[in-house]
């Protein structure tokens, strides 16, 4: 995770923090390797907490970066990539491609699933970014485990909402590990 843009917290939703749009710094780190000096590990899912930032009290900016790879009996497919709810709004890339985006007054409880078509995976070193704008409160991804997954749309999928699949085993393969840096430009 890497702070982009750090903003005072707001005291309602109706005075949420708009989006501006993807700043300079999350640009590059979009583009950065996946070896970059400042990434971290997080685990997620999770609410952003702690040190360094307190996002309970702040909102702002943060990206996500994520190498994984995919078992050979995927490639070629089209696959759908689970992230679960994201408070609030995210875009999202697959090897530089926009998967999608959401940033609707009720983003920060839609679960994403984005369509990943066939041929942009390849087998080893897959880097998904996520750029995550904190509008109001809390940020982060707030589903559970089983959300984080990519593979097959019909693979262990039960649709329990119309149009939601829920994922009701282990998640192949496991986007449970991220990396995260912080930085920002601007001080509480």
């Amino acid at each position: 995770m890497e702070e982009t843009v750090r903003l005072e917290g707001v005291p309602s939703p109706e005075e949420r923090h708009p989006d501006p749009g993807i700043s300079e710094r999350a640009a590059t780190l979009a583009r950065a390797p996946a070896d970059h000096p400042d990434w971290k590990k997080i685990e997620l899912p999770g609410m952003f907490k702690g040190e360094p930032v307190d996002w309970e009290r702040y909102d702002g900016e943060v990206v996500l970066h994520r190498v994984f790879d995919l078992r050979e009996e995927l490639l070629g497919q089209d696959l759908l990539l689970s992230l679960g709810a994201i408070d609030d709004y995210d875009t999202t890339w697959i090897n530089g491609e926009v998967a999608g985006s959401k940033s609707d007054a009720n983003a920060w409880r839609t679960p994403r699933f984005y369509r990943v078509p066939a041929g942009l995976l390849n087998a080893r070193g897959n880097e998904i970014v996520i750029r995550v704008w904190d509008a109001f409160g809390g940020g982060g991804f707030s589903g559970i485990a089983g959300d984080l997954w990519i593979g097959p749309e019909d693979s262990a999928v039960e649709l329990t909402v119309p149009d939601t699949p829920v994922r009701r085993e282990p998640p192949f393969p496991s986007l449970l590990e991220w990396q995260r840096s912080v930085y920002s430009d601007l001080k509480p």
